[in-house]
């Protein structure tokens, strides 16, 4: 949304880099919106959705997220006045022999999260591999719902929605009356009576075994989704629930470890209340832990949980289940959830913190010359007529044509993007320039000004001088180069393309996508997007 209406006003299309900036404070606000949580939702644009992070953009992300949290509680859209999602109404007391098990939920939600990425990533490459859902993306949308249905159908706990099944976990069993035959006493009954417990560890064992299959094959359905929507095809509220089930059970195992071991020297802090161990922290703890394993947010993440149940008591816990989470998962290397769909949807993307294999390339001397391009499509310093480089534009498609002074020694002038190339066009057709006309891209003696049409002598056909629209500062590296350097420039200066040379002369050029068609060289995925 941001980036349509964005393209609307002249100064966002020409203005990359603000345009950028929009869209780090449209991921704000929109973070914001879907948990209530502005400062988790500047947080989440700062760690999350950034490579460069000016300061002038924080408090710009920041008054975004504040506007939207604002118009939010003026539109009232739950008509009970709350902004907080899922509101924990009671403090929910801990002990601190109950950091082992926060930081054990943590562990084992960061094992979930980085088995999730993997197993995700394996699915989307074998749809990549079989169009036919890809084809046919209404079928595929259909197939989700049947099996959700059919999935759910026999499990009475997961046929209330995500924000239902979340709420209801994050609810604590303080002062709670077990009785009634509504279903919510039903649910409280479950989580809150010990004589329950059987039948609790038997459903939260099987929903989470149903949440995290039935969330591997949605997410990446083509169904646009909203983060506050019941069944969708987002990411935060399923890894919530999943999560949350998955904390309640450990919560479930911690209570009757409690119960049944009361004289333990590590449970003596148990004795000065009725209630040792409290199920609903658990729930948050492990909400937060998966979250955490999938996208690998850690910071915006704890500030989020905070905002989303609108209490402080449980602060560190959270902080504990992070922390365990992300040391789980950055040893073993799996990039988050966004990272790998980036990848295998073959997005011009390159991860800045990627540890390329040096050694690899030293060892087979792998340089710039070995990834580039040699087969290119060159435009003449002078000499071209108009419609030539109307050809050009309509027969490729390419983002951008090296210029050189000839076609025999190919000594590099600079670079003409294709756009640029469209408006300088556009405008020759619009002073009525004839076809035949001879196109100059550098300053000379008949070009000597930024005049586009300039007349040469009398009878010779016109000369439009397209100097202007030329860009004489390319990106340059040797034949020589290593490719680990050229990778480190295109991450450092956020290029697209360089251009190989020696001595002057272009021999090559290296884009963003072969060099991710040189990393992603043993992937099995379709190289369509490289064709």
């Amino acid at each position: 949304l941001a980036f349509t209406i964005s393209r609307l006003f002249k100064r966002f299309r020409k203005d990359e880099a603000l345009l950028r900036e929009v869209l780090t404070c449209a991921c704000a606000a929109g973070v914001a919106v879907a948990f209530a949580a502005p400062i988790g939702g500047v947080l989440f644009a700062l760690e999350e959705c950034s490579s460069y992070y000016a300061s002038r953009v924080l408090w710009r992300s920041f008054f975004c997220a504040a506007v939207a949290t604002l118009v939010l509680m003026r539109t009232n859209p739950f008509f009970d006045g709350k902004l907080v999602l899922f509101e924990v109404q009671y403090d929910l007391h801990w002990f601190w022999f109950e950091i082992i098990g926060f930081a054990m939920i943590g562990a084992i939600g960061g094992l979930v999260g980085h088995l999730f990425t993997i197993l995700n990533i394996h699915y989307q490459k074998l749809k990549a591999k079989w169009t036919f859902l890809d084809s046919h993306p209404i079928l595929e949308v259909f197939l989700v719902i049947v099996i959700t249905h059919i999935a759910n159908h026999p499990i009475w706990f997961l046929k209330m929605s995500n924000n239902q099944i979340l709420r209801s976990l994050f609810t604590s069993c303080q002062n709670v009356v077990l009785d009634g035959d509504s279903d919510s006493s039903r649910v409280t009954q479950l989580l809150c009576d010990r004589k329950s417990s059987g039948e609790l560890i038997g459903v939260l064992s099987a929903s989470i075994l149903n949440k995290f299959l039935l969330t591997l094959i949605t997410f990446g359905v083509k169904v646009p989704a909203g983060l506050r929507q019941c069944h969708c095809t987002g990411l935060f509220i399923p890894s919530l629930t999943l999560g949350a089930c998955m904390g309640r059970l450990g919560g479930t195992f911690i209570q009757h470890l409690t119960d049944a071991y009361p004289d333990w020297l590590l449970f003596r802090e148990c004795d000065s209340t009725s209630a040792c161990v409290d199920g609903a922290i658990y729930a948050i703890v492990g909400a937060a832990a998966v979250l955490a394993g999938v996208t690998q947010v850690s910071l915006s993440l704890c500030v989020v949980m905070i905002e989303l149940t609108g209490g402080l008591s449980h602060l560190l816990p959270v902080v504990v289940a992070v922390l365990s989470a992300n040391m789980v998962t950055n040893p073993l290397g799996s990039p988050s959830i966004y990272d790998s769909i980036v990848h295998v949807n073959r997005y011009p993307y390159l991860d800045v913190n990627i540890d390329l294999d040096i050694q690899k390339a030293s060892e087979f001397e792998l340089r710039a010359k070995d990834i580039m391009r040699t087969n290119l499509h060159v435009i003449k310093a002078s000499g071209s007529r108009l419609v030539e480089l109307e050809e050009i534009l309509e027969s490729l498609k390419f983002n951008g044509f090296p210029v050189v002074n000839n076609l025999v020694d190919k000594t590099l002038v600079g670079y003409l993007s294709r756009t640029e190339l469209i408006r300088a066009v556009s405008k020759a057709r619009e002073q009525s320039a004839s076809p035949a006309s001879i196109v100059s891209l550098v300053q000379d003696e008949i070009t000597h000004d930024n005049q586009l049409i300039e007349i040469a002598e009398q009878g010779s056909p016109k000369v439009l001088n397209f100097s202007k629209y030329l860009d004489s500062f390319v990106p340059l590296v040797f034949e020589d180069t290593s490719v680990y350097q050229v990778y480190r420039l295109f991450c450092k200066l956020g290029i697209r393309y360089c251009c190989v040379q020696t001595d002057g002369k272009l021999r090559g050029v290296i884009s963003k996508k072969d060099m991710i068609a040189y990393l992603d060289v043993s992937e099995e995925i379709v190289q369509n997007y490289f064709v």
